[in-house]
C-alpha cells in the first residue's frame, strides 16, 4: 500500500513538473509550438508616443518568423502575427529579450 501511495505521489509530481515546463518566464501562457500564431504582449513602460512604438515594432519584427507587428501606445501593448519559429517558447523568449535590449519591459499576455 505504501508503494502505491509513493508511486501516486511521483506521478502527481511528474505531472506538476511537466505543467511547469510547458510554461515560460513570460507569463502563465502555455508554450505550444505552432505553425502560426498571434501573440499579444504588454509593454507597460512604453512612455513616448512618437518614438517608442517604432522601437517596439523594430525589436519585435527582428524575431525570425514575425510577419506583422501592431503597436498600441495608449494600451501599452503590441500584437504580433507570426509563424514558426517565432511561435515557440524560444521565439517568445526572443521577443521579450529584444524588447529588453531596446529598453522595454515585455510580457506575453496571450498566444493563440
Amino acid at each position: 500500500m505504501q508503494f502505491v501511495r509513493y508511486l501516486g505521489a511521483l506521478v502527481l509530481l511528474g505531472l506538476s513538473v511537466g505543467a511547469c515546463a510547458a510554461s515560460g518566464p513570460y507569463s502563465d501562457t502555455p508554450v505550444a509550438e505552432r505553425a502560426n500564431c498571434t501573440v499579444d504582449l504588454a509593454v507597460p513602460n512604453m512612455s513616448c508616443s512618437f518614438v517608442c512604438p517604432g522601437r517596439v515594432r523594430t525589436a519585435l519584427a527582428s524575431v525570425r518568423g514575425v510577419q506583422e507587428v501592431a503597436v498600441d501606445f495608449e494600451n501599452r501593448s503590441a500584437e504580433v502575427v507570426a509563424e514558426y519559429p517565432a511561435c515557440s517558447g524560444e521565439g517568445y523568449d526572443e521577443m521579450i529579450e529584444n524588447l529588453k535590449d531596446a529598453g522595454y519591459d515585455g510580457q506575453v499576455v496571450s498566444s493563440f
